[in-house]
C-alpha cells in the first residue's frame, strides 16, 4: 500500500545516508543519497503532502550543493556524481520523459564540470576514460574532444619538462612539445593554457640554446615566448603572475648578451627589469606568494653578479629582501648553493645594520622546529661568522644546530659546520 511504499523510501533514504556519512571519500555514495532523496521527494509529491515533498527535495538538493567542488580532484569527483545521476540504473524500466530530461541535465553538468576541472589542472586520462560514473558520456562528441586535448597536453607536458639526456636530446624533445602545441592552439577553442605553455617551453628552449651557443635561434624562440605572454598579459592586465611572466622573459636577453661578451647590455637589459621588479614589489607590499616569485626572479640577475664577484650590484638583492620581509631559507628557492658560494662576501660589502636585518631575518625562517635543510643552517653560520654577528646565534638556534648536526655526523662536511658555530 502507500504507506509501506513510502517507509520504503524512507528506509532507503536512511541507508544511503548512513553509508554516505561513513564513507565521506566515496562521491557514489552522495549520488546514491540525492536519488534517494529524489525519489522520497517525489513520491511525496504524488501522495499531495507538498511540504514534505518540498523538504525531501531541499535535502537532496543540499547534497549535491555540499559536494566539495575546490580542487582539480575534487571536481572531477563531482562530476562523476552527476555522471551517476545521468546513468540509468540496471535493469531499470524505459525512462520516462521526464527521467530521460532529468539524465540528459545530469549529463550536461558531469561534463561541464569535467570540462572545469581538466581546465583546473586535472590529468589523470585513464579514470575520465575508465570511469564507468563516466560510461553516459563517453560517446559524445565534446567528451571524446576533452579527452583528445588532454591527451596532446599530457604528451607536451611529459616533452616540455622531460630531464636527463643531452642538451641536444632536450631540445629536440622541447621542440616537439611545441608542435603539439601549436596544434592545440590551432584547434577550434584555444586555451590561454596552452598559449601559457607555449611560451614556457619556448622560454625553456631559448635556455637551452643559449648553453648550445646557437644565439640567434635563442633570440628566435625568446621573441616569440614574449609576444605569447604580453599577449595574456593584455587579456589579464590585474594579474601580477601574468606580469612576472613577461619579466621572466626580458630577463633572458640579458643572458644571452653576457654569453657574447657584451657586458653592458646585459647590465642595462637587467637594471631595466630590477627597476620594474621593484615598482611591482612596492605594488604588492603585503602580498608573499608575489614578494617571493619577485625575489626568485631577481635572485637570478643578482646571482649572475655575484659569481662575477660583483658585490656592490648583488648586495641590492639583500637590501630588498629585508626591505619587503622576504628573507628565506635557500631551500624556499631554486638553486640554493649559489646562493652559499657568494653571500657571505656580499654581506662583508654591505652596511653592518642590513647585514643584520638579513641575517635576523633568515634565522628567523629556520625556526620551524620541523625544518630538516642542513645546507640552509651551514649558510647562516658562514654568513654569521663572516661579519661577525655571532649574538645572533641563539640558544634555540644553537640547540637546533646541534641536534641535527648529530644525526648526520658522519658527513665530513657536517663537522666543518659544527666547527663554524663553536668558532662564532
Amino acid at each position: 500500500d502507500q504507506q509501506e511504499a513510502l517507509r520504503s523510501y524512507e528506509r532507503a533514504v536512511a541507508v544511503r545516508r548512513k553509508l554516505a556519512f561513513e564513507n565521506p571519500a566515496i562521491p557514489s555514495l552522495k549520488a546514491d543519497l540525492y536519488k534517494a532523496y529524489l525519489d522520497l521527494g517525489n513520491y511525496r509529491k504524488d501522495l499531495g503532502d507538498a511540504v514534505a515533498a518540498n523538504r525531501s527535495l531541499r535535502a537532496a538538493q543540499d547534497v549535491l550543493e555540499n559536494v566539495p567542488r575546490e580542487t582539480p580532484d575534487e571536481l572531477f569527483e563531482l562530476a562523476t556524481v552527476y555522471g551517476a545521476l545521468a546513468t540509468p540504473e540496471e535493469g531499470a524500466t524505459e525512462p520516462t520523459e521526464q527521467e530521460r530530461d532529468d539524465q540528459q541535465r545530469y549529463a550536461d553538468l558531469a561534463m561541464e564540470t569535467l570540462v572545469k576541472a581538466v581546465e583546473e589542472g586535472y590529468r589523470n586520462l585513464k579514470a575520465i576514460q575508465s570511469h564507468k560514473r563516466l560510461a553516459a558520456l563517453r560517446e559524445r562528441e565534446d567528451f571524446q574532444q576533452l579527452a583528445g586535448r588532454l591527451e596532446k597536453e599530457i604528451q607536451a607536458e611529459e616533452l616540455a619538462t622531460k630531464e636527463g639526456g643531452t642538451d641536444a636530446a632536450k631540445l629536440a624533445d622541447r621542440r616537439q612539445a611545441v608542435d603539439v602545441l601549436r596544434e592545440l592552439i590551432g584547434s577550434d577553442s584555444p586555451e590561454a593554457r596552452h598559449r601559457a605553455t607555449l611560451a614556457a617551453t619556448l622560454y625553456s628552449i631559448a635556455e637551452i640554446q643559449i648553453g648550445l651557443k646557437q644565439y640567434a635561434e635563442a633570440e628566435e624562440s625568446l621573441q616569440e615566448a614574449l609576444e605569447t605572454r604580453r599577449a595574456l598579459l593584455d587579456e589579464q592586465p590585474d594579474s601580477p603572475q601574468a606580469t612576472l611572466d613577461v619579466l621572466a622573459v626580458e630577463y633572458v636577453p640579458g643572458r644571452l648578451f653576457w654569453a657574447q661578451g657584451e657586458y653592458a647590455e646585459a647590465h642595462r637589459r637587467w637594471q631595466t627589469c630590477l627597476d620594474k621588479l621593484l615598482q611591482m614589489a612596492k605594488a604588492h607590499r603585503e602580498n608573499q606568494d608575489v614578494q617571493k616569485e619577485i625575489s626568485l626572479q631577481e635572485r637570478k640577475i643578482f646571482q649572475n653578479y655575484g659569481r662575477w664577484g660583483l658585490f656592490p650590484l648583488a648586495r641590492d638583492h639583500v637590501a630588498r629582501s629585508v626591505e619587503f620581509g622576504r628573507v628565506r631559507a635557500a631551500a624556499d628557492v631554486h638553486d640554493p648553493a649559489s646562493e652559499g658560494e657568494f653571500s657571505a662576501g656580499v654581506l662583508m660589502d654591505t652596511d653592518a645594520e642590513l647585514a643584520r636585518g638579513y641575517l635576523r631575518q633568515l634565522a628567523e625562517s629556520l625556526r620551524d622546529e620541523e625544518y630538516q635543510w642542513t645546507v640552509d643552517l651551514i649558510h647562516l653560520v658562514r654568513c654569521i661568522a663572516a661579519i661577525g654577528a655571532s649574538d645572533l646565534l641563539s640558544d634555540e638556534l644553537l640547540s637546533q644546530f646541534q641536534t641535527t648536526f648529530d644525526e648526520k655526523s658522519g658527513q665530513e662536511w657536517i663537522a666543518l659546520g659544527m666547527a663554524m658555530v663553536h668558532y662564532c
